[in-house]
């Protein structure tokens, strides 16, 4: 039968319930009252209705575990008063009732080799010394309140909590494998308790006990720490536990870029100055929980459509004091006025008077990318002469920027910077040929984001060709009299000083012949031009 050493060996009279035998009992709790302490039980293959109260030291096993059931109705299916009580080889089954499946208040019990389908009940252990391993089960919690008690070995699923462990200690949890549900322990269960090899959905179960300074990166079903200082847990994707992150009397831990998704809880934190940042904490019965614990910071999160995204009745800082800012609330109703991505109005944390004063409006609000910027400049130039051009920098996040400019020619500046936001960010730039340039500029924060280009900005280059220039004046003896010469860019050349002007072909150029001295021949004057073409 392949029984452990920690099952009784039977040691008194075989008593058979089923089957064809003469003499044979037709309901185990009627064989139960007629066995004396040390007797077996062996059950036939059936299925057998109703409530069963073991009240002496008995082994009870069934045929196959595939067709030998037990089924109850009300009350307990099986309780469990007396010590050195053994079973295995049965299905176990309530039908539609809630409450408690199997309960033991007594010690030295083993559980082997059995399947135990309680979908809305619990098993319950207050007793010690017992041994539940190599079992099937599929129940609401297994709650462990005894001391020096054995789970190993079973496969455990759909449960609410899995295994829920409060006011016990020096317990051994291993080599379990949970499914959609996991580990919880109460900060009253801390004492020796002893969690190895148990994966939950096919991973890790973590469990560290008073460590420091470790590092806890990807490809874990379910965390807890406890006791412990200065851990980091990164990267992770928790589904379908119980609780993804569990933290418990320990403090200086930081939980970033996790993703926690359908758990019974995201975080559940009993501790102190810990941090919480940059974890997305969605479609959970609760988001974040915390529970007689201070001083912890929690910020740039997305809890997105938990049932209670947070619950926290002491003190606790719910967004970054140095940046202003918060976390995402999938139901904040506030408004944003000013467009700066951070609510009005504060977000109530329940439990307590905590609230986050920076609500971001959107989904990782702290991780926007810049604005697109705008440019301006001036509308045209001459060949190889620099112009300058700037634009607007604007980033939500309040992070340093780098800039990129394109000139259109092929050429670009590559990443300058850092600028400070909210800065205006100047280049300049020269072109050899003449052209019509489109000029474009774009920005990249701290964390590698950059924004669109910002619309192209025409820049027309022109070359300019060095003429002979002749205009006519109508009285050379009138004071005041403006003269008008058509078609150059002008260069004048007068006595003092020498002036340039720039203008293109077809346009007029107007001078006061007593402010501009030039050198008149007769009726006209005379000059050079550089005519921009």
């Amino acid at each position: 039968m392949g029984e452990t050493t920690s099952q009784v060996v039977s040691r008194g009279n075989w008593l058979y319930v089923g089957g064809s035998g003469p003499g044979n009992y037709t309901g185990i709790q009627q064989a139960i009252d007629n066995a004396s302490a040390g007797d077996t039980v062996f059950v036939f293959n059936g299925t057998y209705v109703g409530h069963l109260n073991i009240n002496k030291s008995l082994t009870l096993i069934g045929e196959d575990k595939y067709t030998t059931y037990i089924v109850g109705y009300v009350a307990f299916t099986i309780s469990i008063i007396s010590d050195w009580v053994n079973m295995s080889k049965f299905t176990i089954q309530n039908t539609g009732r809630i409450g408690e499946g199997i309960r033991i208040d007594s010690s030295y019990n083993t559980f082997f080799d059995t399947i135990i389908e309680f979908p809305n009940d619990n098993i319950r252990i207050s007793g010690d010394h017992n041994n539940i391993s190599c079992n099937s089960i599929y129940c609401d919690t297994i709650y462990l309140l005894g001391n020096n008690n054995i789970i190993s070995d079973n496969y455990v699923t759909n449960n609410v909590y899995g295994i829920f462990i409060t006011d016990a200690w020096d317990n051994i949890i291993s080599n379990n494998n949970f499914l959609y549900c996991g580990l919880f322990i109460t900060d009253d269960s801390l004492t020796y308790n002893i969690v190895t090899n148990n994966t939950v959905n096919g991973k890790p179960l973590i469990y560290v006990y008073n460590q420091s300074d470790i590092i806890l990166s990807g490809n874990a079903g379910q965390i807890l720490l406890v006791d412990c200082t200065n851990i980091t847990v990164q990267n992770q994707a928790l589904f379908n536990t119980t609780v993804g992150i569990q933290i418990i009397r320990s403090h200086s831990c930081i939980i970033s870029t996790n993703t926690m998704i359908e758990n019974q809880c995201g975080i559940w934190l009993n501790g102190w100055n810990n941090t919480i940042y940059e974890n997305t904490i969605a479609d959970n019965l609760y988001g974040v929980r915390l529970k007689d614990s201070t001083n912890n910071n929690i910020y740039h999160n997305n809890l997105l459509h938990n049932t209670l995204n947070s619950f926290d009745t002491l003190s606790n800082t719910w967004y970054n004091t140095l940046l202003h800012e918060g976390n995402y609330w999938s139901d904040y109703t506030g408004e944003d006025s000013d467009g700066d991505g951070i609510g009005d109005i504060p977000y109530p944390i329940p439990g307590g008077s905590n609230q986050d004063t920076y609500p971001f409006m959107e989904p990782n609000g702290w991780l926007l990318p810049p604005k697109q910027p705008v440019l301006n400049g001036p509308a045209w130039g001459i060949i190889d002469v620099h112009y300058t051009f700037c634009i607007n920098s604007t980033n939500l996040n309040g992070d340093c920027l780098y800039c990129k400019w394109d000139w259109g020619d092929g050429t670009n500046s590559g990443w300058l910077g850092p600028y400070s936001s909210e800065s205006m960010i100047c280049a300049s730039h020269a072109w050899s040929e003449k052209g019509i340039y489109e000029i474009q500029g774009k920005l990249k924060d701290e964390l590698g984001q950059e924004s669109n280009w910002s619309d192209p900005f025409l820049f027309n280059v022109h070359t300019v060709k060095n003429a002979f220039i002749f205009g006519r004046y109508s009285n050379k003896t009138t004071v005041g009299e403006y003269i008008s010469i058509e078609a150059v860019n002008l260069r004048f050349l007068v006595i003092s000083p020498f002036q340039w002007g720039h203008y293109f072909i077809g346009e007029y150029v107007t001078v006061v012949k007593e402010t501009v001295k030039m050198i008149f021949l007769s009726w006209f004057i005379v000059g050079f031009a550089d005519v921009i073409i």
